[in-house]
């Protein structure tokens, strides 16, 4: 039974494992470094983000991760009956695109949204845009 999120706005420690399947130290580790990102937005950009001292900002986490659900390896064999080889080159496929666009990566974890957009190729935006044809056509 997966555990309820705190906040729909922010994510804490707790949270981040829930949502990522990762340990409470490596929790920490994300929301210290995504804060210090913050502190250099508001710098350089003039910005007020509020920065809080051990949650994050959900939409923020999102930008720089992709998503907010994630899939190992295991995950990807179970759900799409995959070879072990299969999902690894996925993974390896997904996070070189991603990393070039400029998201952060959790170790061993690629992002679901991501992995379903590669398998079915069908992004949000093919999507908006079917929707936005269908509305001109009737």
């Amino acid at each position: 039974m997966r555990k309820m999120i705190h906040s729909k706005v922010v994510f804490s420690p707790e949270d981040l494992i829930v949502v990522a399947g990762i340990s409470l130290q490596m929790a920490y580790k994300i929301i210290k470094e995504l804060n210090h990102e913050l502190e250099e937005i508001n710098k350089k950009e003039k910005k007020n983000y509020i920065i809080f001292r051990a949650k994050i900002w959900r939409k923020f986490f999102r930008e720089r991760y992709y998503d907010e659900k994630f899939l190992t390896i295991n995950d990807l064999e179970k759900k799409f009956k995959i070879k072990e080889w299969e999902a690894k080159e996925i993974r390896s496929t997904i996070k070189k695109e991603l990393v070039a666009k400029g998201f952060k990566f959790i170790k061993g974890r690629i992002p679901e949204k991501a992995v379903l957009e590669k398998i079915y190729d069908y992004s949000e935006e093919e999507r908006k845009n079917e929707n936005v044809s269908k509305i001109v056509k009737f």
